[in-house]
């Protein structure tokens, strides 16, 4: 073969081979294209994405000064782990003076109680005895008064048959004796029954000590009562002062340093939930019909580039995220420009959510095949 066949040859080799390299080339490149195109068929993706959480702002309810607040940001906390402390010296003071009175009430409430017990006994046996007494000399009363009557009676008779001569006179004598001394006897016993009715009604005015003792410790429990109201608004005000750790969380932010006043309100921390985190993105309106609740999502951590998180599409907003713009954009002069509307989803992470912190931009895949 001819030098000049020999150099034909090769070119037609390397021709062959260039248009093979070519080929195969566009056959990679239509794949890729057409593996693109699949996804972009079968998944809505978005690259402005946020993880976000629920950040709890740790406040002040009361004024004073911090004597600890030993908190740094990064710091790990457990729900009911003491946080703060404000100054409570004075409430302290203040509530050992309330148990004081109280104490001192509840001894003036037992000795108003013994004493009341004591002349409870006393009175009522007296009570008993004078109305007994007061009741027997009635009864005697009305005895004497018909034993009067009837001699007074009898007295009568005896003169009328003496007049009419009769009876002999000693017996209009013996019956005037005895009307005498049944009068006699009923102003005794008349006598008898107004002293005894004085001791039952002594007696009663002294059984009324024991209403007074009632009343006075009635007054003392409502001492007591509102001695132990304010006991509990102090105690409320030493939990006040006494801030604890309401989640399970890490301190992203602090405002104050210890030994510093604060006023009510006033911000101590910013905490979060680490294990209670989720991807927060707006979808074009144009492609939200296609995203349901319970699609799997595949999201992309750009501070782990090496590593897919796995979600879910836990919630669909109901309205556009222009209307809770603070500055509405009307549009007076009738000039209109139509922009693609966005709508808030938020999609729950099912995969290593506690390396996540809130603010990190993340890109999601939604998957709309599976439905």
């Amino acid at each position: 073969m001819s030098e000049q066949e020999n150099q034909s040859a090769g070119i037609s080799a390397r021709r062959i081979t260039t248009l093979c390299g070519i080929l195969i080339l566009c056959i990679i490149i239509l794949v890729a294209v057409g593996k693109w195109i699949m996804f972009r068929m079968s998944h809505v993706s978005e690259i402005d994405a946020r993880v976000k959480s629920a950040i709890t702002i740790i406040s002040s309810t009361v004024p004073g000064r911090l004597v600890k607040f030993d908190v740094s940001e990064g710091d790990i906390f457990t729900k009911g782990v003491l946080i703060a402390k404000i100054d409570s010296d004075l409430i302290e003071l203040r509530n050992l003076e309330l148990d004081a009175r109280i104490q001192a009430i509840e001894t003036q409430i037992i000795e108003h109680k013994t004493n009341r017990e004591i002349v409870n006994n006393q009175t009522s046996s007296q009570v008993e005895i004078a109305k007994a007494q007061f009741d027997v000399a009635t009864a005697q009363v009305q005895e004497a008064q018909y034993e009067m009557q009837r001699t007074a009676d009898d007295y009568q008779r005896t003169q009328s048959l003496a007049g009419k001569k009769l009876i002999a006179t000693r017996q209009v004598d013996q019956a005037r004796s005895l009307a005498n001394k049944a009068r006699e006897k009923h102003r005794a016993t008349q006598a008898q029954a107004i002293s005894t009715q004085a001791s039952y009604t002594e007696a009663l005015a002294s059984r009324q000590k024991v209403e007074l003792f009632d009343s006075q410790i009635e007054t003392l429990q409502h001492n007591r009562r509102a001695l132990e109201i304010q006991k509990l608004q102090l105690e409320k005000g030493l939990a006040e002062r006494t801030i604890l750790s309401p989640i399970n969380g890490v301190v992203d932010q602090t405002f104050v340093h210890s030994q510093e006043y604060v006023s009510p309100g006033q911000r101590l921390l910013l905490i979060h939930d680490p294990s209670n985190v989720w991807i927060s993105t707006d979808i074009k309106e144009s492609e939200i019909r296609k995203v349901k609740v319970g699609q799997s999502v595949d999201i992309h951590v750009d501070a782990y580039p090496d590593q897919i998180f796995e979600g879910t599409v836990e919630q669909i907003g109901t309205a556009a995220t222009s209307q809770f713009a603070l500055i509405p954009s009307p549009n007076p002069s009738g000039n209109f420009t139509k922009i693609t509307q966005r709508i808030p989803v938020r999609i729950a992470i099912v995969s290593d959510q506690a390396v996540l912190n809130p603010g990190m931009m993340v890109e999601v895949d939604i998957d709309i095949t599976n439905d």
